[in-house]
């Protein structure tokens, strides 16, 4: 009989703990069991610059009004990437989205040429295997509308095939594009073409604006050429016609350098060429010479298009001195038809 009431007892104590257990079991979201916070996955772009963050400039040049458009050759790649990589496979389009900035004229979508506008993102992965790449199209009609020395901006827009968010702050890149029109061809040749007699045209000295031969005696030595000061506006080369001429470009040939003589950082780099047409000044453009030309080859200057002038006048901005000489020096100068 004891052991009946001391076995009835022992239960009778277990039943708080069994009840006790059965209360304290954890819920979903407990401690135990945290609630599973799935991580939220975003697009986006980066052009791995800190300044400026998924920004471009470049510059198009036409050959004078309606003419071609020439670049520098500027070809752009930018990956897409996410914040976290996912289970599947990833697909994204970068487009022309038509947006604009203060002071800055749209341009549309046929401004750029995408040679890869689709990319992917493999499962697994944070970043496309492949980037876009895109580039200025030069045949574009918007570009060719704007105007001489106008500002424009084409915006690209990253999108998700699959309906993926885009982190805003880096969901675009800004190509900003600068034109200017220009009859100039910098890195031509006239070769074949004629030249125009030396009799046909008086070329006035910097200082005292008084005819002289220097610039076409033949003479390619330092002891016979003419100096130009470049942070000097009033040092320019004017070359006055006798009669309206056709001109199609020049040449500017430097001296023979020589120890005695100007050093080879002196030849003209950058050049600034107006001409009198029907009475009027008109910019023909800026000539910027790719490399020292030596004598007596000297440096071609081509016009797109053919200049009927009166007078033609050369500012020299720059030479080949990295900043160390402030003057440039010319033996020659010859125009051609």
């Amino acid at each position: 009989m004891k052991l009946k009431i001391k076995a009835i007892n022992i239960a009778m104590l277990s039943l708080p703990l069994i009840a006790a257990s059965c209360q304290s079991d954890p819920e979903v979201g407990s401690l135990l069991y945290p609630v599973d916070n799935t991580v939220v996955v975003k697009g986006f772009i980066d052009n791995r610059s800190y300044f400026p963050k998924n920004e471009a400039t470049s510059e198009v040049i036409q050959a004078g009004e309606g003419g071609k458009l020439t670049t520098s050759g500027d070809t752009i790649s930018l990956f897409a990437e996410i914040t976290n990589p996912t289970d599947k496979d990833l697909t994204f389009t970068l487009k022309a989205v038509p947006t604009t900035s203060e002071g800055l004229t749209a341009l549309k979508g046929d401004a750029v040429s995408l040679k890869t506008a689709i990319v992917t993102i493999k499962q697994g992965e944070k970043i496309s295997a492949k980037p876009f790449t895109f580039s200025i199209n030069k045949e574009s009609a918007s570009l060719k509308a704007l105007k001489n020395k106008e500002k424009a901006e084409l915006v690209l827009s990253l999108e998700s095939k699959d309906g993926l968010d885009i982190v805003q702050s880096a969901s675009t890149f800004k190509w900003i594009i600068s034109k200017k029109i220009s009859n100039i061809n910098s890195i031509g040749t006239l070769e074949g073409k004629q030249q125009i007699g030396f009799e046909k045209y008086d070329y006035l000295d910097p200082g005292y604006k008084q005819k002289s031969n220097i610039l076409s005696d033949g003479d390619m030595s330092a002891f016979s050429c003419e100096r130009f000061d470049l942070d000097n506006p009033n040092s320019y080369a004017q070359f006055n016609f006798h009669e309206p001429t056709e001109v199609s470009g020049l040449t500017l040939i430097a001296p023979e350098f020589s120890r005695m003589g100007y050093p080879k950082g002196t030849m003209p780099r950058v050049v600034q060429i107006k001409a009198l047409v029907d009475n009027k000044w008109t910019d023909i453009g800026e000539a910027i010479c790719p490399e020292i030309k030596k004598s007596p080859k000297g440096w071609d200057i081509v016009f797109f298009n053919k200049v009927k002038t009166t007078q033609i006048n050369l500012t020299f901005t720059d030479n080949f001195s990295n900043g160390e000489i402030s003057y440039t020096v010319l033996s020659e100068v010859k125009f051609y038809k």
